[in-house]
């Protein structure tokens, strides 16, 4: 069996093509984009090589200075944390307020990693200055922020 587009040569590539960018479209449309629009945080930022985590606090809001506040070197609390990045995020566009947070991953190869951390409105997003965010957020798990809520209600105040 031969199809008749290609028995015809080629005057009707461009149909084709048409075709295809046409059902491209339509499958976009109907929020078909597979993962392309998705990072797993812990393997993108390597995590699952992290030992200790630190938070970090911002000292009035509207500043870039940010306090230490908490440091975990808990291993399973650690990796519960890691665990719950360990899945396709979906990226979104930055939200307008700057981390009320900064969470600094110590790696075990000398490495860290520092996201942005939830805004002070109480939107919660994930976000930093490496490639792989493409200029994004994501929205981590409700767990993660139970986690580091409750690390926090458990430190001493700033």
């Amino acid at each position: 069996m031969t199809f008749a587009f290609l028995r015809r040569g080629r005057a009707a590539w461009p149909g084709v093509a048409i075709t295809l960018l046409a059902l491209g479209s339509l499958l976009a449309a109907a929020g078909c984009q597979g993962t392309a629009g998705q990072i797993n945080v812990m393997a993108a930022a390597d995590l699952s090589k992290a030992t200790q985590l630190t938070i970090a606090e911002q000292v009035s809001p509207g500043q870039t200075n940010y306090a230490p506040r908490l440091t975990i070197t808990n291993e399973p609390t650690i990796r519960q944390l890691v665990n719950l990045l360990d899945r396709g995020l979906s990226l979104g566009p930055n939200a307008r307020c700057q981390g009320q947070f900064r969470l600094r991953f110590s790696l075990a190869t000398g490495g860290m990693q520092e996201f942005e951390y939830f805004c002070e409105s109480g939107a919660s997003f994930l976000r930093g200055d490496q490639a792989f965010w493409q200029g994004q957020q994501v929205t981590p798990p409700a767990q993660f922020d139970d986690v580091i809520r409750g690390l926090l209600a458990a430190a001493p105040p700033k």
